[in-house]
């Protein structure tokens, strides 16, 4: 039994064992299956992130790959204003020799941004993108190079993300290539002009390689209006209209690389956002790249299905775990135990019927089955012997009883007064060698379980006169006196 200090808690072995089966298998395996799918969730955002971080690189890529294209053909076109075949309308030399233009660039060449200037800047020919306006464009682009044409006079080709409001209707971020001309006709090695080939940077949503990377990313390309608001100017799921974060978080999302939840047409998506920067370091615009809620919550929802699989499987494992060191070790324990209590109670026929598939456990209970057997047969002999010795005890006593008896009453009138008072002395010895044997018998018996003890108030001093009077032919034998010191009335508890 088990007993706490503050509470008294009787526990049997076998509760206990659950108890402990509970405490030391079933509570630290919910423990790490709960620290396992908390971890697993962390583990999940973490690698969201880097899923996010992933998104935003492959925009970075694409981005570079374009302006490696736009350069490319720039070079491309130079050489055929080289060889004096750079056409003055470029808008219908693009519907004639549209073989002319590199395979890669084909898909936007309406979209793109071309003009070949003189040494001054001065545009020669020129085609613009859908929408634009010419004039406001052509300022915007001379504008933005003015600082560069030096670099481009000397030979150098200047590429980058450029802020040219007036190329299109909507944003204002364009991927610029700037590229030297010669010319053959030229005395000298200097380049006799520039062309600049570029496109804006909304339209990379439609382009072909952005159509190659992972369809769960969406990409929205943020960009100041001309009222100097953040909006939306393209999307690569259609009809995405996002409910941005103000300006000030977007930029601390920005700087921090942090990872925020948003809701859009009432779908939540986790986001990160990357700062577009032109070619002065400054920022222009932002791009969010998004990632459905749901990839998360999905894969979160498959790995709590999994762990609930994997707890049902190892409860069942522990339960018949369990079940099976319970019918090896705990019922043999068990039955073992009550057995115990009523060998104690004074039955011995109890037997233990189990069988155990343990070895051991089953020599054990064998055993103790053994232990009983001869606990029992020791007992038989037992109450054989104490049978046998109180019958061949009284019965000499009764017969000397019967004889004293007829003594007393046929003889003791003609003895004298010391003889009868040995007449006596004897009668009383052979009634107190009864009541000896009979205490035995019942002492016997009480020990069997088969007669119970009723106390009742007894004169001890007189109970002590009774044995004096015994005693007293021995003692005075040895000159030994006799003398009761008890005093009156003095009651003790015996046996009635």
């Amino acid at each position: 039994m088990f007993k706490t200090s503050l509470f008294k808690i009787n526990l049997s072995f076998r509760h206990q064992f659950l108890i402990f089966f509970v405490l030391s298998s079933i509570l630290p395996l919910l423990i790490f299956s709960g620290i396992f799918l908390h971890k697993s969730t962390s583990i999940l955002l973490s690698r969201n992130e880097e899923l996010l971080q992933t998104g935003i690189i492959l925009w970075e890529e694409v981005m570079t790959d374009t302006l490696d294209k736009l350069e490319l053909t720039a070079n491309h076109l130079a050489f055929l204003a080289y060889n004096n075949q750079f056409p003055q309308n470029i808008t219908q030399h693009e519907a004639d020799h549209s073989a002319q233009w590199p395979e890669s660039v084909r898909p936007v060449r309406k979209r793109l941004l071309v003009i070949r200037s003189d040494r001054q800047g001065n545009p020669l020919s020129a085609a613009f993108p859908a929408g634009a306006d010419a004039t406001r464009c052509a300022a915007d682009v001379r504008a933005v190079l003015q600082p560069l044409q030096a670099g481009i006079l000397r030979g150098h080709s200047q590429k980058g993300l450029f802020y040219i409001p007036g190329c299109h209707t909507q944003g204002s971020l364009m991927l610029m290539v700037a590229v030297p001309v010669y010319s053959r006709q030229s005395n000298t090695k200097e380049p006799s002009g520039s062309l600049v080939l570029g496109q804006n940077i909304e339209s990379l949503i439609q382009n072909k390689d952005m159509a190659q990377l992972p369809r769960d990313f969406i990409y929205r390309i943020v960009e100041k209006s001309r009222a100097h608001r953040l909006e939306t100017v393209a999307a690569t799921l259609p009809g995405l209209h996002s409910e941005l974060p103000p300006p000030g978080s977007l930029r601390r999302y920005a700087a921090s690389a942090q990872v925020f939840e948003e809701t859009t047409n009432l779908k939540k998506y986790r986001s990160r956002v990357h700062s577009l920067r032109d070619a002065r370091k400054n920022i222009r615009g932002y791009v969010i790249v998004s990632l459905p809620q749901y990839y998360v919550d999905d894969l979160a929802h498959e790995n709590t299905l999994y762990v609930v699989a994997f707890l049902i499987i190892a409860i069942m494992l522990l339960t018949l775990l369990g079940a099976r060191f319970n019918r090896l070790f705990i019922q043999p324990m068990h039955m073992l135990s009550a057995a115990s209590r009523q060998v104690a109670g004074g039955d011995l026929n109890v037997r233990i019927q189990l069988r155990s598939d343990d070895a051991e456990m089953a020599q054990t209970l064998s055993g103790f089955n053994r232990m009983l057997d001869q606990l029992q047969e020791k007992e038989i002999i037992r109450k054989t012997f104490i049978s046998t010795l109180t019958h061949d005890l009284r019965t000499p006593l009764i017969a000397q009883k019967r004889v004293l008896e007829f003594f007393r009453a046929y003889v003791k009138p003609d003895l004298d007064e010391q003889s009868g008072k040995l007449l006596e002395d004897m009668h009383q010895s052979n009634q107190n060698l009864m009541d000896m044997i009979n205490h035995l018998l019942e002492t016997f018996q009480y020990e069997s379980g088969r007669i119970n003890l009723h106390p009742k108030p007894t004169n001890l001093r007189a109970l002590v006169d009774q044995c004096f009077q015994t005693l007293r032919p021995m003692a005075a034998g040895k000159h030994i006196e006799l003398e009761n010191q008890i005093a009156e009335n003095f009651l003790v508890h015996v046996d009635g």
